[in-house]
């Protein structure tokens, strides 16, 4: 944990970002929800209505083709600057789970979200979102695996 906390304090946006979150309590998520809230719709969201302190992005699946210019062109926090964005990864792989977190660092984002908490059939069945959740051992090593790899810091829905 050490690593990730260190890598994240070093990041210029990460004093701004964490002051604003422990500032104010309680914290007000926007949930993601795929294909409703892409960065057109969060930098819409706080210009009509008040209260909402972060927003979750619909997840992106960590696959082996990660492209980077697809990601500043998407994910760029230039292009979701309405309301401070947390990225949330799919994946049930560390490997490439810490190299889509890490690239997404390196674009600007202090914080990932991994999502475990899915329900879709299509993600449970191949073993990602909530279909890890019956496999304690799965998401163990997991963690053991990616966790001294990632420079953001992480967070988990369930």
């Amino acid at each position: 944990m050490t690593k990730i906390t260190e890598s994240a304090k070093s990041h210029p946006r990460n004093n701004d970002f964490d002051q604003q979150r422990i500032s104010k309590l309680p914290i007000l998520y926007l949930a993601p929800l795929q294909g409703m809230t892409d960065r057109i719709y969060r930098n819409l969201f706080p210009l009509y209505f008040k209260g909402v302190d972060l927003a979750v992005a619909p997840f992106l699946s960590a696959t082996k083709s990660i492209k980077p210019g697809s990601l500043l062109r998407d994910y760029s926090p230039d292009q979701n600057s309405g309301i401070p964005t947390i990225p949330q990864i799919m994946s049930s792989g560390p490997e490439n789970f810490t190299r889509l977190a890490n690239a997404l660092f390196d674009i600007g984002y202090v914080e990932v979200n991994w999502n475990l908490g899915c329900p879709f059939r299509m993600v449970v069945k191949k073993g990602r979102g909530a279909g890890m959740l019956c496999y304690p051992e799965r998401i163990e090593a997991f963690l053991e695996k990616a966790v001294p790899a990632l420079k953001p810091k992480l967070s988990i829905k369930l």
